[in-house]
């Protein structure tokens, strides 16, 4: 509204020109106040951008080692970190050669440093083993915590203030890893800023992520490790090891049902079983539910598979392999059918012992047995010839005898 000077007083030009630079002075604090908030979000954007960025590239990883090299580089490139690191708790290793060994109460368990990034990115220095307890580092591990300053250079936590203020350092922050509520790492950086409270919620939720990756890699590896265990027991047996699905075809084969075969893993792995296990005419169910309600020998006549399939397993079934070059391999066939949750088959497990050894023993022993009642039949013969003929033997000589002394008695 227009002043008239004319007829106002100079109480009320003074009043009116007070209100005015009032309303004008809240009118640019209102401004600076919205400039500040869309700055606020603009730095609230770009660390949500950041935040996601790395939420991808650490459920990419493969091991803790990589997560942690991942943590560190990502708080250097956006948080404006001039340098991060991140120790885990693993056992005491390097005692004799750590520098830090005399003042170490705890040797059996240790902050090791496994990344670095920004102005250092060594890891064998002298804080490449930290014991627990010990500076802001050891102090967090053994559970006290996160800790934050922003005046490095004069806090007393800091053992080395004046390489802080060489180093133009402004301020710290240090994160647990916590998992279940055990410790089990540190996530820590220095920057030459001032840390915000909404920074430090933001590197606060990464070493959240940053836990939750640990534990997917550490379980995946477990996964892995018990996988390698697994396979390597597979491909180590003496025995053919055949795993197929419900319809018979073939998912894996170990080596000794390659070596025994003639064929390799890939010529065999997809392939319908038939190709391999030789298939006879059935004789039946009825003959099957027969020998299973006895207990007896399962007829061999039956598909081995469908036989299994039917009685969910089967022991020292004989059957026939058929080899990569015709020949047929004599065989003991056991396996079982794997259930899912759902009582439904996933698949079956096939055990095959090479019976050929086995076989030819059995047809030497045969022979010997046949040599053997050979033998006894040919001594029963001659024991029924040789007897008539000891007869005759015997009356012919009786005869001679007595001829002879009638002979002399008659000259």
């Amino acid at each position: 509204m227009p002043i008239d000077s004319a007829k106002s007083s100079p109480d009320q030009i003074m009043s009116l020109n007070e209100n005015s630079i009032e309303s004008r002075s809240a009118t640019l604090e209102s401004e600076q106040a919205l400039w500040q908030l869309a700055q606020e979000l603009e730095h609230t954007n770009k660390d949500l951008l950041a935040v996601n960025q790395l939420h991808a590239e650490l459920f990419d990883c493969t091991s803790v080692n990589q997560v942690a090299e991942t943590l560190t580089n990502a708080l250097v490139r956006d948080f404006s970190a001039y340098f991060s690191r991140v120790w885990l708790i693993r056992p005491g290793d390097l005692c004799p050669q750590c520098a830090l060994s005399e003042s170490c109460s705890n040797k059996e368990r240790c902050l090791h440093l496994v990344a670095s990034a920004g102005h250092y990115t060594h890891i064998d220095g002298d804080h490449r083993r930290v014991p627990l307890g010990m500076f802001k580092i050891g102090l967090i591990a053994q559970g006290r915590g996160k800790t934050i300053c922003n005046d490095v250079v004069n806090d007393e936590r800091v053992h080395n203030r004046e390489w802080a203020a060489e180093h133009n350092l402004q301020s710290f922050a240090g994160f647990p890893f916590v998992r279940n509520g055990e410790t089990i790492g540190v996530m820590a950086m220095f920057s030459q800023k001032e840390f915000s409270r909404h920074l430090m919620a933001t590197i606060e939720l990464l070493a959240q992520l940053g836990t939750s990756a640990i534990s997917i890699v550490e379980k995946a590896e477990s996964l892995r490790q018990s996988k390698d265990y697994a396979n390597n027991i597979f491909h180590s047996m003496v025995n053919s090891l055949i795993v197929t699905t419900p319809d018979g075809t073939i998912i894996s084969v170990n080596e000794a049902t390659c070596q025994l075969l003639g064929y390799t893993e890939d010529e065999l792995v997809g392939k319908p079983s038939q190709m391999i296990f030789e298939e006879e005419e059935e004789e039946g169910e009825e003959a099957l539910v027969q020998a299973i309600l006895s207990q007896g020998p399962l007829p061999c006549k039956m598909g081995m598979l469908r036989t299994l399939i039917s009685a969910g397993q089967v022991r020292d079934l004989e059957g026939w392999y058929v080899a990569k070059d015709g020949s047929r391999i004599p065989v003991n066939f056991s396996g079982s059918v794997m259930l899912g949750s759902d009582g439904k088959i996933q698949g079956i497990v096939c055990v095959v012992q090479d019976n050929t050894k086995q076989k030819k023993l059995q047809c030497e022993l045969a022979h010997a047995q046949k040599l053997e009642s050979v033998g006894q039949l040919a001594a029963g013969i001659a024991h029924e010839i040789n007897t008539p003929i000891q007869y005759v033997g015997d009356n012919t000589r009786f005869l001679e005898e007595a001829f002879g002394d009638m002979s002399g008695a008659l000259d």
